[in-house]
């Protein structure tokens, strides 16, 4: 949807997903487990985009995603359940500044809260426990066409996080990391390009290893 200077784009997302099935594993003897898994997986997308003069351009992003699992494994007469909700929050604001065609910055800033509660039947160490993450990074970029054939794509982001565990185990960490990233590119022929960068990137933590999982129940 377009006002004026203005435009708003929305978008939904959900799925929903159910998996009963028996496995069989021979030990000693042949034993049948019994396992059932649903889940629920939704995302909204909310994002303004406003002109404000000539060559300068701000966004708005919001993104939140949920998702929802319930599990059950284990023998006949001996099943564990597990329970597991988790979501993040994502807000992101830019400016864009471009006052030619040869170059452009951005800058701006992303906000993050992520979330996993867990509960569970099982007695092994941080079967019940939630972790949160909150997260601030801001950035800046610039892209500058040097020449007809070569550009350079440059920016830092600097990310500055929190995590805290509470539940069985109670515990904080706080992190910061500087990503730089530099990138140089050649178009040597008309559909030949030579690329050659340097990026030092964080990879985001999966939730899912400060918990224990489901297996079959002794």
């Amino acid at each position: 949807y377009r006002s004026g200077d203005t435009l708003y784009r929305a978008s939904f997302g959900f799925e929903h997903a159910n998996d009963n099935r028996v496995e069989q594993a021979r030990v000693t003897t042949l034993e049948r487990f019994l396992v059932n898994e649903e889940s629920d997986q939704g995302e909204l997308s909310v994002n303004v985009e406003h002109k404000f003069i000539a060559g300068v351009t701000g966004r708005l992003d919001i993104v939140q995603n949920y998702e929802s699992e319930t599990s059950q494994s284990g023998r006949a007469g001996a099943v564990a359940t597990s329970e597991a909700r988790s979501g993040e929050s994502n807000l992101r604001a830019t400016l864009v500044l471009r006052n030619s065609d040869q170059l452009g910055f951005e800058a701006g800033a992303e906000a993050a809260f992520n979330f996993l509660d867990q509960t569970s039947t099982l007695t092994t160490t941080n079967a019940n426990v939630r972790v949160e993450e909150l997260r601030i990074q801001p950035f800046a970029t610039m892209n500058w066409q040097i020449a007809p054939r070569f550009a350079l794509e440059s920016g830092v982001r600097y990310a500055p996080s929190t995590i805290s565990q509470s539940g069985d185990t109670n515990s904080e960490r706080s992190f910061n990391h500087v990503k730089p990233r530099v990138i140089a590119v050649l178009d040597v022929l008309d559909r030949t390009q030579l690329r050659l960068g340097y990026e030092h990137a964080v990879r985001q933590l999966d939730f899912e290893y400060f918990a224990a999982s489901n297996g079959p129940s002794e």
